[in-house]
């Protein structure tokens, strides 16, 4: 089984919708002050943002997370 890690922050590149999702996987998402632990970092295999068009800075983290996998539902029942 290859399990992927995927991070979400809110300062990366690589939006969530541009991504393509390997399952299985694991999902980090880090508080909304210090974001994904520096000890974590080297573990993830991809990281992810949550494309927004207005000037919100960052969400909520259990927004974002709810955001994230609803989107991850979407991808899993599409392929």
């Amino acid at each position: 089984m290859n399990d992927w890690a995927y991070g979400a922050e809110h300062q990366n590149p690589h939006g969530l919708n541009d991504t393509v999702l390997n399952f299985f996987m694991v999902l980090v998402v880090g508080n909304e002050g210090k974001g994904i632990a520096p000890g974590l970092q080297p573990h993830l295999d991809e990281r992810l943002k949550i494309g927004m068009t207005s000037r919100v800075e960052s969400l909520n983290v259990s927004v974002a997370t709810g955001i994230l996998l609803h989107r991850l539902a979407e991808a899993r029942l599409e392929g």
